[in-house]
């Protein structure tokens, strides 16, 4: 097992002993044996009574890079991709749009936080359109992409958190933390 969240800067298992909840995300992408194995592997890292959070994250629609334009989800089905990606683990999201029936001919991927370059940008781009192919990129990314181009050949996933459990456990840990059951 790895540190969870990936990236710089990151506590290791002794420092879950001070979580009061911890929100497992992506927990489709893994069978339940596997979790299980994954929470018995952390509970002696863990307190007593620790509330326990799943969900994933479930697309709602795609939107153009500009946002003047949204398309459902089914819009993807059959569809040319090229993905774009600077994630920690970017392979959930070519899974969620081959998942939507995406033809991904291509897949670039940088590293977590990359500050992306017109030239990048560019090339990518040419690439695209020699696929006949529309770009697909994070919600993440695409704020580091309006900064370098407005082409309409990209466009993002939008996605919102699922809860599959411990959706109320979280939200009352929420609530006594920033004390807004006093307002």
């Amino acid at each position: 097992y790895k540190t969870a969240p990936l990236g710089h800067l990151r506590e290791g298992l002794s420092s879950l002993i001070d979580a009061d909840t911890i929100c497992f995300t992506k927990v489709d992408q893994i069978d339940n044996t596997q979790f299980d194995k994954l929470l018995n592997f952390l509970k002696p890292y863990l307190k007593r009574n620790v509330a326990i959070a799943r969900c994933t994250y479930a697309p709602t629609k795609i939107c153009s890079i500009d946002d003047s334009e949204s398309f459902r989800l089914s819009d993807l089905r059959g569809k040319k991709v090229s993905s774009l990606t600077a994630l920690a683990s970017p392979e959930s999201f070519d899974q969620s749009l081959l998942s939507l029936g995406a033809q991904i001919v291509t897949s670039k991927v940088f590293r977590d936080h990359h500050y992306f370059q017109k030239n990048e940008l560019e090339s990518i781009l040419a690439e695209a359109k020699e696929s006949d192919a529309i770009i697909m990129t994070t919600k993440k990314d695409i704020v580091k992409l309006k900064s370098i181009t407005q082409d309409s050949l990209v466009n993002y996933l939008d996605i919102e958190i699922e809860f599959l459990s411990g959706q109320k456990e979280l939200e009352q840990q929420l609530h006594k933390l920033l004390k807004l059951d006093s307002i």
